[in-house]
């Protein structure tokens, strides 16, 4: 291209001389030029000047050319440094941009470009040695903890980081403050080495992730302690955790590249792979109750659920698995439902009215006899409540009870008389208990209500057989105290006939002294009055008097008992030593069952003779129980009670006296329990026997009225 310019130049110049010797008039110069070449003549000196001009304004022109060349020439140079340094300055900015590392290191090793990633992580220029060697920048970054040391060893580091970068490897990873990097390096033309830093901590963490999340995975599964597996498209078991293989009694790596059909039989391999084979042509998953043979050869009932996963491309995949072992389960249900077969022949088989109610009065259960009681059908009866059927008074009494117990949450028992459905009404037991969830909220109420009609008709017809029995009893108990009661009456009547006989006289021989017959009168009157007492407690013990229980003390009863058995100790020449407490808490009870009582245990007494001789010692003693009650005690020194008899005392009929009828014991104790009380026989060390009865208090006030001191 130079070579090209000059000659138009040399071209120019030549054209520039012509015209300047025509100019001259030298135009002829080439004849004569022509001809001196021929002639070997010289030119006229007259001619130079013009050829010299020519050849001057040639050369002027030429050298212009060549200024303005080189002018155009630096102004072009200029040019293309300047957009050079644009190019180099957007080189540098797009390199600045990435969000990549970017070193350059010379021939020599040294760094000799680093763009804005490092700058920016780096402000303060501790971390980047520029015109250093890799390995001073590697140490550096070791010492400035960029890159760690291994266990505290930074030349091993440093040996290891330069060994990767001088080695063959072009890419390779280091893990550096706060994350990871990857490092590329690439060698130039010039010897030079490129290396392209990236930050990769997020990838590596997320590998980290996946691989402790696929590890979590593994051990959670492995852990389940439900059987689980996955198979390919061909049936082939890939794997399983270690219930799967505990199941079947092998290990987890001798269950890979089986089939079902070596861990079941047949007939049911052959039913899991029908199921196999269209979960796989429909997709999505399947659930069904199936029975497995263990390892042991036990039947277990299982629920299955099975799913199809698939791999890249959907080329591969295959199903997996995991089954839940419901066998205890139904077993349990089979348990329960039995149980509740049971107990629904008992409710329906019960005589008692059975029902259970939800919070709100609704009918949740009820029972053949509850259904037969009120004449409705139980389809009628359920979700209903009992003002639907019930007479409204009695509808409402049991609401509320049923509230009371739901609102105290304790349960409740009452006696009552009740009127039903049916119109059929009685005295019933009813009990009404709260219903509770095992979390502890109340749910509902239930009642148990029995027909108590029969009972107390038959417990009116026992009061009534023992009242008899009673006064036979005390009839008998008269009747072997009749020669003592009319030793009694004897005495008072004998005094009044002599009292009169001596009146008469005195009268007929007309002694006329009116104040000894007024004395006399007294006598008589007195001795009447101690025979009607006589007469009137023989009718009040035998009479037939509907027992009344009143507040007593007991202490009047056993008086009256004394006195109707005086006749009878003195002909037993007996002692008898009362010891009566006071003051004592009073008792419910009726006065004359309690005199029956100690009538009848003092009689006993005074029939214990010993044969001996040895003289009878009775002690009858009250006193206040450790209960608050009253204890009453008989204690005689007579023969005793050999083991034998007390083993049979409280039979019916039993006796051990020649007349007797064996019935007076078993009274008495009968008397005793109705009044809530407790009668014990208990033999003494010295001889004798001790009767004792204990009764409740009525009040907790003492009887301080009456104060009885011992005979």
């Amino acid at each position: 291209m130079k070579t090209t310019a000059l000659f138009k130049d040399f071209l120019v110049a030549v054209v520039l001389t012509v015209v300047a010797y025509a100019i001259f008039g030298t135009f002829d110069v080439f004849d004569r030029w022509y001809e001196f070449s021929r002639a070997h003549e010289s030119w006229e000196l007259d001619e130079i000047p013009g050829a010299l001009a020519g050849t001057l304004i040639g050369l002027c022109w030429f050298a212009f050319r060549r200024w303005r060349e080189a002018e155009e020439r630096a102004v072009a140079v200029e040019k293309a440094e300047a957009a050079a340094e644009a190019v180099e300055r957007q080189f540098l900015a797009a390199i600045d941009s990435l969000p990549l590392g970017i070193m350059f290191f010379d021939q020599d090793d040294n760094l000799a470009l680093c763009n804005e990633f490092f700058r920016q992580k780096d402000p303060a220029g501790k971390h980047v040695l520029m015109g250093r060697s890799f390995e001073d920048n590697v140490r550096n970054w070791v010492d400035n903890g960029v890159v760690p040391d291994l266990n505290g060893d930074k030349e091993e580091a440093i040996r290891k980081f330069v060994a990767l970068h001088k080695g063959p490897d072009e890419v390779f990873e280091q893990r550096v403050k706060g994350g990871y990097i990857e490092i590329q390096e690439h060698s130039t033309p010039g010897g030079g080495t490129l290396t392209i830093t990236q930050d990769i901590s997020e990838r590596k963490w997320a590998e980290e992730s996946l691989r402790n999340s696929a590890e979590f995975q593994r051990r959670l599964i492995d852990a389940m302690p439900l059987p689980a597996f996955y198979k390919n498209f061909e049936g082939k078991y890939l794997g399983c955790n270690s219930a799967f293989a505990e199941f079947f009694g092998v290990d987890k790596v001798d269950v890979i590249g089986k089939t079902v059909f070596e861990f079941a039989p047949s007939d049911l391999a052959k039913t899991h792979t029908a199921a196999d084979e269209e979960l796989i042509r429909n997709g999505g998953a399947q659930t069904y109750e199936t029975p497995v043979r263990a390892g042991d050869g036990s039947i277990h009932t299982v629920i299955l659920s099975k799913a199809v996963f698939r791999a890249a491309g959907e080329r591969s995949g295959g199903i997996v698995g995991v089954w839940v072992d419901v066998t205890d389960r139904i077993q349990m249900e089979d348990a329960l439902r039995h149980r509740e077969t049971q107990l629904r022949a008992v409710l329906d088989n019960s005589p008692a009215s059975i029902y259970l109610k939800d919070i709100d009065g609704r009918f949740l259960l009820v029972n053949d006899a509850f259904v037969r009681r009120n004449g409705i059908s139980e389809a009628e009866a359920l979700g209903r409540v009992s003002s639907d059927f019930l007479p409204q008074e009695t509808a409402a009494l049991i609401d509320e009870e049923e509230r009371e117990v739901i609102e105290r949450r304790t349960p409740r028992t009452s006696e009552r008389p009740l009127v039903y459905g049916d119109g059929s009404a009685g005295a019933f037991m009813v009990t009404k208990f709260p219903v509770i969830d095992p979390e502890g909220e109340l749910v509902g109420v239930g009642s148990i209500s029995t027909d108590v009609t029969e009972r107390h008709e038959m417990e009116e017809q026992s009061r009534r057989l023992h009242a008899e029995l009673a006064q036979v009893s005390r009839l008998g108990t008269m009747g072997e105290l009749a020669s003592g009661f009319a030793h009694e009456l004897n005495q008072p009547l004998a005094a009044i006939t002599n009292y009169v006989t001596g009146v008469l006289r005195r009268l007929r021989a007309g002694d006329e002294d009116v104040q000894k017959f007024i004395r006399v009168l007294e006598l008589v009157a007195e001795q009447s009055r101690r025979a009607s007492t006589t007469i009137s407690r023989i009718r009040k013990f035998i009479g037939k008097e509907q027992p009344e229980k009143t507040p007593i003390c007991v202490n009047h009863p056993i008086q009256a008992a004394i006195g109707l058995i005086e006749s009878d100790l003195i002909g037993a020449k007996a002692k008898l030593e009362s010891k009566f407490g006071s003051p004592l808490p009073r008792i419910l009870g009726d006065a004359v069952q309690i005199q029956q009582v100690v009538l009848n245990l003092l009689k006993n007494s005074v029939e214990a003779v010993r044969e001996d001789g040895t003289p009878l010692h009775i002690v009858v003693q009250s006193e206040e129980s450790a209960d608050g009650g009253v204890t009453v005690s008989v204690e005689d020194n007579g023969r005793g009670l050999s083991e034998a008899v007390r083993h049979h005392l409280f039979e019916p009929f039993f006796t051990t006296k020649e007349n007797g009828m064996g019935i007076g014991l078993l009274v008495c104790r009968k008397i005793i329990e109705e009044h809530d009380g407790v009668l014990e026989v208990t033999p003494l060390e010295a001889g004798g026997t001790r009767v004792a009865f204990s009764l409740p208090p009525c009040e907790a006030v003492s009887d301080s009225e009456i104060e009885v001191g011992a005979d």
